[in-house]
């Protein structure tokens, strides 16, 4: 017979595997309760662990890896068309990096050619290069837009890709809505005014003042602007204002998309600027090119359009994609 002592060690040990198995059930019903609510549908934390924003890793890319940043995206974005039609990228490329060397001056990109270089480190869908300036001369005031736009052209028409002014050319200058021709500058009127140069090469470059960048905005400032921070550019760099994605939403995108004539005061443009506004665009494989583009030029310490990812409305759009 079984002793006692026996006896009782077998209803222990049988007590405690039983509280194991009961204690492992209701630890798996309890974790699938709260992932998955009584219909069938995915509880808040699972959803929201599937629709995090895209993380963008600190780590650096090694320097092969950022050699590669600025290539072409594989997708083809259309080209936007204006007056002067399709421009082959090589030229908008060295026309900026021209801008570059220009000494006396502060460069920044601007508009179109910001967008682009904040989401893909090149320009690829536009036709002419847009940068805001301010000189670096302290005796001319950054809001005497006037001055700014003499002083710039006296810089530029010493550049070997401009020709030199006349004094024709000077007094011709302001307030024009001629467009300038191969190796000359116009300040056109309008909404503007703006000075609009043309590189030999034949690309278009609009030139905006700091008055008029700045100047017209009650909710951006050069706080925002400067000290400037490298974007890429091709194979090379071009500065871009420190807050890119804030000054497209409240001086670029106020009025390009809004039809205003001009940047509208305390206006914001409250949609997605990380993603193309063309729904025809806004498909799964384009959005992750841009995410990954924009991943990458972090990772190799260039300035992007990640700070925007988080915004509701370019999370809408990629709930919509499935991202």
């Amino acid at each position: 017979m079984i002793s006692r002592h026996v006896a009782y060690g077998i209803l222990i040990i049988i007590f405690v595997l039983s509280v194991g198995i009961i204690s492992g059930r209701s630890s798996r019903l309890i974790r699938n309760h709260d992932d998955t609510a009584a219909d069938g549908t995915l509880s808040s934390s699972e959803y929201q662990s599937m629709h995090a924003p895209p993380s963008f890793p600190k780590e650096r890319k090694s320097v092969s890896d950022c050699a590669q940043v600025g290539a072409p995206p594989k997708h083809h974005y259309q080209q936007i068309m204006t007056l002067v039609g399709a421009v082959p990228t090589h030229l908008l490329r060295d026309a900026l990096e021209d801008l570059r060397k220009v000494t006396g001056v502060t460069f920044w990109a601007l508009d179109g050619t910001l967008l682009n270089l904040l989401r893909w480190g090149r320009i690829v869908n536009d036709n002419d290069v847009d940068v805001g300036f301010v000189l670096n001369d302290p005796a001319i005031g950054s809001h005497n837009t006037t001055a700014q736009y003499y002083g710039l052209y006296k810089l530029l028409q010493a550049q070997p890709w401009m020709d030199p002014a006349s004094e024709r050319d000077y007094k011709n200058l302001y307030h024009t809505y001629k467009m300038a021709k191969h190796g000359k500058c116009k300040l056109r009127g309008g909404s503007g005014p703006f000075m609009q140069c043309r590189h030999k090469n034949g690309v278009m470059i609009d030139l905006f003042a700091p008055g008029f960048t700045v100047g017209e905005l009650t909710n951006y400032s050069f706080e925002d602007l400067l000290p400037t921070k490298d974007c890429r550019s091709f194979d090379s760099t071009f500065p871009c204002p420190r807050r890119g994605s804030k000054l497209l939403k409240t001086w670029t995108l106020n009025f390009a998309v809004g039809k205003n004539a001009a940047p509208v005061r305390s206006l914001e443009y409250k949609e997605c600027v990380a993603f193309s506004r063309r729904k025809e665009e806004q498909t799964k494989e384009r959005v992750k090119e841009i995410i990954d583009g924009m991943r990458s030029l972090d990772q190799c310490g260039y300035l992007s359009m990640s700070d925007a990812i988080s915004d509701e409305n370019c999370q809408q759009i990629l709930r919509n994609v499935g991202l």
